[in-house]
């Protein structure tokens, strides 16, 4: 009786701990957070995928089309705006040239005027030259007198005097016993002195000068005194 007793008490404490590790079991795998799994993501539909991409394209397709519209707008403008601006070149052009030879013509008329009268003038000497070889009986002493020659002459100076001035060619004389300026004259030729004070003076006007505006056109050529050395 003792055994079973015994025995008995023995089972049941064996019993008591396994309900006791059960619980500790149970508390255990209760306090332990379970991670909730994610759920799938869904697939994306093919027919509505390429539907998208379509759109997609017919945009760009309709962007692009405006760009070209815009792109055909720009080149007819330039187009136009070049065609306007060849008019108006051609214009101007036209209106140069218009302009440069009327300038030319009012340069050139009065220089032609004085040129006419000064043929009209030499034409008329060299009848009066002819006339003097070969006179007629009724010009008799008429013909060809000092004064006459001396008149044509000094209308010829005249003449070119007034072409020289359209052309703004003004004269540079020097004077006689003006010390020589190299700057504006030639210094053609030289004569020996021994006057000290006339030392580098002109001696004779070869030829005069002539300026252009504030340019010599062409210097005046001088001799000039020189001291023997």
């Amino acid at each position: 009786m003792k055994f079973n007793s015994r025995a008995s008490r023995t089972l049941e404490s064996r019993a008591s701990e396994l309900r006791i590790s059960g619980l500790r079991s149970t508390t255990s795998i209760d306090s332990e957070p379970v991670s909730p799994t994610p759920p799938e993501a869904p697939q994306p539909n093919k027919g509505q995928l390429l539907l998208s991409m379509m759109e997609d394209i017919q945009k760009e397709m309709k962007a692009s089309r405006e760009e070209i519209v815009v792109l055909r707008n720009e080149f007819r403008d330039v187009a136009e705006q070049q065609g306007v601006q060849h008019k108006i070149f051609d214009a101007l052009h036209t209106e140069l040239g218009d302009y440069k030879n009327d300038f030319v013509s009012a340069r050139m008329k009065p220089m032609l005027s004085a040129m006419l009268f000064l043929y009209d003038a030499i034409s008329d000497f060299k009848g009066e030259l002819d006339a003097y070889v070969d006179p007629p009986d009724w010009l008799g002493e008429r013909v060809l007198k000092k004064e006459l020659i001396k008149m044509n002459l000094s209308y010829f100076q005249e003449q070119f005097d007034e072409v020289l001035r359209m052309c703004e060619l003004q004269p540079i004389a020097p004077e006689m016993g003006e010390v020589a300026e190299p700057k504006v004259q030639n210094i053609v030729s030289t004569e020996t002195t021994e006057d000290v004070d006339l030392n580098n003076h002109i001696q004779k006007v070869v030829r005069i000068g002539w300026t252009q505006g504030e340019k010599i056109f062409r210097p005046a050529d001088v001799i000039i005194w020189k001291t023997a050395a």
